[in-house]
């Protein structure tokens, strides 16, 4: 055979053994799902779905991926895949084959995902938690509801938006008042909740792109407003009505409450330490007044006041 046609002939059979004596040039981009640019450039969220493309690579037919060194599938000639659910950090590679079936020479190409790698997941980590649950009094005010614990930025200068939440017992909606739902902490207006409440604060983050974060991050601790039962202060007074001759007493009862102290008050000043006791017996002057403070698990009730009439005794000389 002529030397020159042996020499065609080997280096063919070079080729088909051992792939282009140029080997392989993995090249891997990512790109939105639907092959277009990313639209936080190179930061992602962890759901997004992202395709990887390697169809720039050169001198390979074959293409397998692998996330963080676990292969995606067997090797192909398809030189895209998509995948979501992003760690942080993380890998995903490409390892370009000089036959489709994955034989021959091969080259790999890996993309860092991770704080400073190609790709950044923006996300939030760690604990979110609120202050404990309060107990208000019926018509009570309620405390500024903070966080003992809010969940890290994965990536330095991102903003983190709030949106609270209310559970009255028929599920979770978003307070609507603008701005106090969607600020760091939140206080319920004076007087709004009358009954057990609940409250709870989400979370996203916002870069070049606004991403919602896993659940454990996203949704706190919930913040429980326990309503205390309510009661009246109630006085009779015997006799009744309150008109007495001079010189003589009158006792005032207040309605009972279970578990109660009452204080007794003649005309403003307090008649002793609220007890358990719920009468009192004074021997008055005309138009002095009694009222009584009921207090029970911390909240206090006022009677309205009984004013007594005190008639002058007859005149025994005429």
């Amino acid at each position: 055979m002529d030397f020159t046609l042996k020499k065609i002939f080997y280096t063919f059979f070079l080729l088909l053994s051992f792939g282009s004596i140029f080997g392989q040039t993995p090249d891997l981009k990512a790109k939105a799902e639907d092959g277009g640019g990313l639209p936080g450039g190179s930061i992602i969220c962890k759901t997004d779905i992202v395709l990887f493309d390697a169809s720039d690579s050169a001198g390979g037919l074959g293409f397998q991926f692998f996330y963080n060194g676990n292969p995606l599938g067997a090797p192909s000639a398809v030189p895209t895949i998509t995948h979501t659910n992003f760690s942080n950090p993380s890998t995903i590679s490409v390892k370009v084959t000089q036959n489709a079936n994955g034989t021959g020479t091969s080259s790999t190409t890996t993309l860092t995902i991770g704080t400073g790698g190609d790709l950044k997941v923006l996300t939030l980590f760690g604990a979110h938690t609120l202050t404990p649950s309060q107990t208000i009094c019926p018509g009570g005010n309620i405390a500024e509801i903070t966080a003992t614990a809010t969940p890290t930025v994965t990536i330095a200068g991102s903003i983190i938006n709030y949106q609270w939440q209310i559970n009255s017992g028929s599920g979770w909606s978003n307070v609507v008042s603008s701005p106090s739902g969607q600020l760091a902490s939140y206080t319920p207006p004076a007087g709004s909740v009358t009954m057990t409440t609940s409250f709870r604060r989400l979370v996203s983050i916002t870069n070049s792109i606004t991403c919602e974060v896993p659940d454990a991050a996203r949704i706190s601790s919930i913040h429980t407003v326990l309503v205390s039962t309510s009661y009246t202060a109630t006085l009779t007074t015997s006799p009744s009505p309150a008109e007495i001759c001079d010189g003589e007493s009158i006792t005032f009862t207040a309605a009972p409450v279970a578990d109660a102290n009452y204080e007794f008050f003649l005309n403003d000043e307090s008649q002793g330490a609220a007890s358990d006791v719920n009468t009192f017996t004074v021997t008055p002057s005309d138009g002095q007044y009694v009222y009584v403070k009921i207090t029970k698990d911390g909240c206090e009730v006022q009677s309205n006041s009984v004013t007594v009439t005190v008639n002058n005794l007859p005149d025994p000389s005429l």
